[in-house]
């Protein structure tokens, strides 16, 4: 029997590459280390090459924007300017834009992020982006974009990778001049770094530190021996994985079984069971006079006709 995932990952696997770095990327620039974004430019081939899965999610997320802008299209949407790349020479800064999204003439630089239920669900406004490392650089991208491509707004368009359902985020570049400029100051003084060959102080943040492709070179002490002891248990983290997964879940069933057993209340003031569609609830009152319910769903009869 051929054995099909192995290959996969192999073909995954011969697609990590690292290559040189000869600007400020965009989708870096707000990245809260410092000294990293140097390190990108000076020392990229000191990289740890990251474990095939995170090919797998690179290659992902590729999909999903793919898929939006479809949808996008099919929605009546034009789509252009699609992986369009653009620099700023004076501040050593490129990009490359997803593409630009119009409508009745109308059009808006646009980036897609598609991500797990659990942090889109956490993502109703732009502030909520602080939330993560990750999502943190989203807006600072996006900015740079809208000064680059002479825009006044944008948009970030963010998707559920299990429901494939959409949210947006309005960027308008005057709500956030202070932060472009920070951004355009950081890059200045990257490339002075760079020039002077030194770096920026240490962060020793672990949320930032723990998964920095350069740890070995920069050697952070909240990684040192005794600061944090590493485990290699699969079991655990397939566990962890899965807890975060059914999180959004859990807060649901919670809002929703507390709505049921209000409604209940009302209906079952002087009864005992009732019958709600295929549902038989039944009402239970112990001896100090607490209420609980108990539910039962009706089986399908396989003989019934429709």
């Amino acid at each position: 029997m051929i054995d099909i995932v192995k290959q996969v990952d192999e073909y995954k696997r011969s697609k990590q590459k690292i290559y040189p770095c000869h600007s400020n990327r965009a989708s870096q620039l707000a990245d809260e280390c410092e000294r990293r974004l140097v390190y990108y430019r000076t020392s990229w081939d000191k990289q740890i090459i990251p474990d095939v899965g995170l090919q797998y999610i690179f290659d992902e997320g590729n999909n999903q924007e793919e898929a939006v802008l479809n949808d996008l299209r099919n929605a009546g949407f034009s789509v252009t300017e699609q992986q369009r790349p653009f620099t700023w020479p004076e501040h050593q800064i490129t990009g490359t834009i997803d593409a630009r999204v119009g409508l009745n003439g109308n059009r808006f630089p646009v980036e897609i992020k598609s991500m797990n239920p659990h942090i889109f669900d956490n993502m109703d406004k732009v502030e909520d982006l602080k939330k993560y490392p990750w999502t943190s650089k989203y807006l600072g991208q996006i900015l740079i974009y809208l000064l680059l491509g002479n825009s006044e707004e944008g948009l970030l368009i963010l998707k559920n990778k299990t429901s494939g359902r959409l949210k947006q985020m309005e960027i308008r570049l005057a709500d956030y001049l202070d932060l472009a400029e920070e951004l355009i100051q950081k890059a200045d003084r990257i490339n002075q770094h760079i020039k002077n060959g030194t770096l920026p102080p240490k962060i020793n943040v672990f949320k930032v530190c723990s998964d920095c492709p350069f740890q070995a070179i920069c050697l952070p002490e909240v990684l040192s021996k005794g600061g944090i002891e590493f485990i290699d248990n699969e079991a655990l983290e397939k566990s962890l994985n899965r807890r975060l997964e059914l999180a959004p879940l859990t807060k649901e069933y919670a809002t929703i079984d507390k709505q049921v057993k209000e409604e209940l209340k009302r209906y079952m003031q002087d009864k005992t069971i009732i019958n709600c569609g295929k549902w038989v609830i039944e009402k239970k009152v112990n001896k100090n006079g607490a209420v609980s319910f108990e539910f039962e769903k009706l089986k399908e009869d396989p003989n019934a006709h429709p």
